[in-house]
């Protein structure tokens, strides 16, 4: 794809994107629409990742798939698969196993060394080895991080013991029984009152038993001798008799207990200050552990739940640590491991990077991936390696960081490499090179262009150049150009004949005053690249 600057080739790989769920901007929408839409459709590789993803989520996977995206000025939207809307992330699970984008941004990457780990461990053949060793560092730093809560916590697990371990001694010492407060409450009123209920109850019983014979059991004992003389001559008044003998006794046992209740009301002076004691204890548990007997003792039973729990924390603890450490040696092992493989992998890969850099122009180029360690017991995600790329563009040099050495070009080509040497492990059926001849001219932009050629023996390579020598080897070259219809803007996309490709290429090579010298530049140039 070749174009003017700003005819808008970035709209195209854009909208891919778009289509492929990454993440857009409403600034997308044109200005006076509601929203915007891309459509792509996808030719798949029967047995390939993508037709496996697919029908693990219940597609019926043709030879052609549609994706469809639209977002709307609010900043919703939709994604379609096949027609049925389907999740943003399964969109861009799926647009990483059909597609590959490559722009300038990514060689930044290549001046990231933080980033170059990644690339060697795409060059590996086993991905297992990774796979595993991650999972046992996820779970390493797991229990490394249940173990530090507990350390961090250990200070405030004593306190809290030792608090627990008073609580529950001092409710037991007290042995508590429920209502006990409310029966010596009764108890010291009834005391403090003896004086009173005493004389009443003197009184009352003087009514009942009097000594000048008016008292109420000798009236009612009277009455009932004079009433059972006539109950043998009426059924009714020996009824009425048999009453009054019931209470003539009741008031027997009421003076007998008023005397027992007025005998009990000598009290000991020391009982008084012992339930005074009491109360006062039990007030104290009552301010500190309930508002009553009985929330006292539940109080209790649960500080003894907590007292088992944090006991169990500290075996929970040991054993934790034991955990800890079984995971961390099989962390330290994998890791070890993963370094040796990566040793062995980056061998490989310098020589490939260097087979591969010496076909673009750059034969005497050594190129060195090296692996020293993050530190001592150093472990992240990656493992415990450091990885850097390094360069000596000239014999006689010393290999030293990218970000040191290597020019615009230079780095293009380098990144091309390494795209040449990982596009095979990678699966993806579509790369997308967008302006990957930054910086390059001559017949090193022949060579890039030749080495995307072979790339596109394997897959489909799209390519977005404004170089002649890159677009002249291309099986098709799409021109992107900007029209104003009806005063707006509008980009299109065409597919070029042969006289047009020779005009496109003529201007590339000439600028924007195209000669007949160009023209037949532009012929030899197409006319060479069909051998």
């Amino acid at each position: 794809m070749t174009g003017e600057t700003g005819a808008g080739k970035s709209i195209v790989i854009d909208a891919i994107n778009m289509a492929l769920g990454e993440r857009t901007s409403r600034d997308v929408i044109r200005t006076g629409a509601s929203s915007a839409q891309v459509t792509a459709v996808f030719s798949l590789a029967p047995d390939g990742p993508a037709a496996r993803l697919l029908a693990q989520e219940g597609f019926s996977v043709e030879e052609d798939i549609l994706l469809e995206r639209s977002v709307n000025a609010e900043g919703r939207g939709s994604c379609k698969i096949g027609g049925r809307p389907v999740p943003m992330a399964l969109l861009r699970e799926l647009g990483s196993l059909l597609l590959n984008i490559h722009g300038q941004h990514d060689n930044q990457h290549l001046l990231q060394p933080e980033r170059h780990i990644e690339y060697l461990d795409a060059f590996s053949p086993d991905d297992a080895l990774l796979s595993d060793y991650r999972e046992a560092y996820r779970d390493w730093t797991e229990a490394r991080r249940q173990l530090r809560a507990l350390e961090q916590d250990e200070a405030e697990r004593t306190r809290e013991l030792e608090l627990l371990r008073f609580q529950v001694e001092e409710i037991e010492a007290a042995e508590l029984q429920p209502g006990e407060e409310q029966a010596l409450a009764d108890r010291r009123r009834l005391m403090q009152n003896a004086q009173k209920l005493s004389e009443a109850v003197g009184q009352a019983r003087q009514a009942l038993r009097s000594d000048e014979g008016e008292g109420a059991l000798t009236l009612t004992g009277a009455a009932m001798r004079l009433l059972s003389e006539g109950a043998s001559l009426s059924a009714q008044l020996e009824a009425l008799c048999e009453r009054l003998a019931d209470l003539h006794y009741q008031l027997e046992d009421l003076s007998g207990e008023l005397r027992d209740f007025q005998e009990g009301l000598n009290f000991d002076p020391a009982e008084a200050e012992e339930i005074e004691l009491r109360l006062m204890y039990i007030g104290k548990l009552r301010r500190k552990y309930g508002e009553d007997e009985q929330q006292i003792l539940d109080y209790a039973e649960r500080a003894r739940s907590r007292l088992a729990e944090l006991n169990f924390s500290q075996e929970r603890k040991t054993a934790l640590a034991q955990q800890e450490r079984s995971r961390y040696n099989k962390v330290q092992n994998l890791a070890g491991r993963l370094t040796e493989h990566r040793r062995a992998c980056a061998a490989q890969v310098e020589a490939q990077v260097e087979r591969e850099l010496a076909f673009l122009n750059m034969d005497k180029t050594r190129f060195v991936v090296q692996i020293l360690p993050a530190g001592q017991d150093v472990y992240d995600e990656n493992g415990a390696d450091e990885v850097a790329f390094l360069i000596s563009p000239n014999p006689g040099e010393q290999p030293r960081p990218l970000s040191k050495i290597v020019s615009g070009g230079e780095l293009s080509r380098v990144m091309l490499s390494l795209k040449g040497i990982l596009g095979r492990r990678e699966g993806v059926e579509t790369l997308i090179f967008d302006e990957i001849d930054a910086g390059v001219s001559g017949s090193a932009a022949e060579k890039i262009g030749l080495k995307l050629r072979a790339l596109s023996a394997e897959r489909q390579v799209l390519c977005v150049t404004h170089l002649p020598q890159i677009a002249s080897l291309a099986d098709h070259h799409l021109l992107v150009e900007k029209r104003e219809q009806q005063g707006r803007t509008h980009t299109s996309v065409s597919r070029l004949d042969p006289e047009q490709r020779v005009d496109e290429l003529a201007r590339m090579i000439s600028g924007t005053r195209v000669t007949e010298a160009a023209r037949r530049a532009a012929r030899e140039m197409l006319e060479h690249n069909r051998h």
